[in-house]
C-alpha cells in the first residue's frame, strides 16, 4: 500500500537527517490512506474521488469527505482529531514543500506521529484491521 511505503520512507528519511523530504512522505501517507478509506469503506471509489474534486482542491475534497463519513458514524471526537492531525500535516507539508525554511528533526518527527495517529483514527473509526 502506498501509505505504508510513505510511512517507511518518512522514517528512513528522518533517520538520515532528510527532515524536509520526510514531511512530504508523512503527509502523503495520511492523504493516500484517506483516499483508500474513501474508496473501500465510504463508497467513493478512486474515479469518483477524481471526478467529484475536478476544478477544486482534491486534498480538500478528500479531507471533507472523510470528515463527513467519520461524523456520520457518530464519532465526532474522531472527526475533530482527524481534522486536527490532517491540518497540522498539511501546514508542515506546505512549509516543507513551498517555503525556504528548513524542517527540523522535531517537526519531521511530529509529522510522522501525526500521520500515524491519523491512520489509527481511520482504522478505529472504520474498524480496519
Amino acid at each position: 500500500m502506498k501509505s505504508e511505503e510513505n510511512l517507511n520512507a518518512a522514517d528512513l528519511l528522518i533517520r538520515n537527517n532528510c527532515n524536509t523530504s520526510s514531511v512530504h512522505c508523512s503527509y502523503y501517507a495520511g492523504f493516500q490512506y484517506s483516499k483508500y478509506v474513501l474508496a473501500n469503506y465510504c463508497n467513493i471509489n478512486y474515479e469518483d474521488q477524481e471526478q467529484q474534486s475536478k476544478g477544486r482542491d482534491s486534498h480538500f475534497f478528500v479531507c471533507q469527505q472523510i470528515g463527513k463519513n467519520i461524523d456520520n458514524k457518530g464519532k465526532h471526537l474522531n472527526f475533530i482529531d482527524y481534522n486536527r492531525y490532517y491540518n497540522k500535516l498539511k501546514m508542515l507539508r506546505k512549509k516543507a514543500d513551498y517555503s525556504e525554511n528548513i524542517i527540523n528533526s522535531d517537526e519531521a518527527t511530529k509529522a510522522l506521529i501525526y500521520a500515524n495517529d491519523l491512520i489509527k483514527i481511520l482504522n478505529n473509526t472504520f474498524q480496519i484491521l
